[in-house]
């Protein structure tokens, strides 16, 4: 369980931490739709580096989003 995003940089380092942060963001705070969150995230800003990358990530953040407790859902 992740209580802070402290304890979450230090299992999973900064940049795959960053990019995480970035869906939990977007998803789970902000709402955006899988589609909305990708467009930008891969096509506008390069955060990642292609679809496949994006998909991975956020299969992984659904995965986990239930231990994920640094943000309110």
């Amino acid at each position: 369980m992740y209580k802070n995003i402290e304890s979450f940089i230090q299992h999973h380092g900064w940049t795959k931490t960053a990019r995480i942060d970035y869906i939990v963001n977007n998803h789970l705070v902000g709402g955006k739709s899988k589609d909305q969150v990708m467009k930008v995230a891969v096509d506008k800003y390069k955060i990642f580096p292609n679809e496949r990358s994006f998909n991975s990530t956020w299969n992984y953040v659904e995965k986990i989003s239930d231990s994920i407790k640094w943000v309110t859902h």
